[in-house]
């Protein structure tokens, strides 16, 4: 049996006063970002499948599990949490910096 974890996601909404008065945006993107989080060796098997070619175990974080949005979000959460909502908003692989002027924006990125 396998439990869902109990982080909620924010939704967009919920997100869209942090950067009031900001005037510089930056918007960073990460690549296949579910597939940079490493898997616990515990939880191979649960992301385990069989084809006519074979027997695959997953070792990073593959779409679909049902606690892989949640976890994702908490990792990233976790990475950023100094700057979060000061600085910096991140929902999913979309990061977004926001500053109030070129210069402090520039050194937060």
């Amino acid at each position: 049996m396998y439990n869902k974890g109990p982080f909620s996601i924010s939704t967009v909404e919920d997100m869209l006063d942090d950067p009031l008065g900001a005037q510089v945006f930056s918007k960073l993107e990460l690549r296949a970002g579910y597939h940079q989080i490493c898997m616990h060796e515990d939880d191979f098997l649960k992301a385990t499948f069989h084809t006519h070619n074979g027997h695959y175990e997953y070792f990073i974080m593959p779409f679909g599990l049902c606690n892989a949005p949640s976890q994702f979000q908490t990792t990233m959460n976790d990475i950023f949490w100094p700057i979060l909502c000061k600085s910096v908003l991140v929902f999913f692989d979309d990061i977004l910096v926001y500053s109030s002027s070129w210069e402090e924006h520039s050194h937060q990125l």
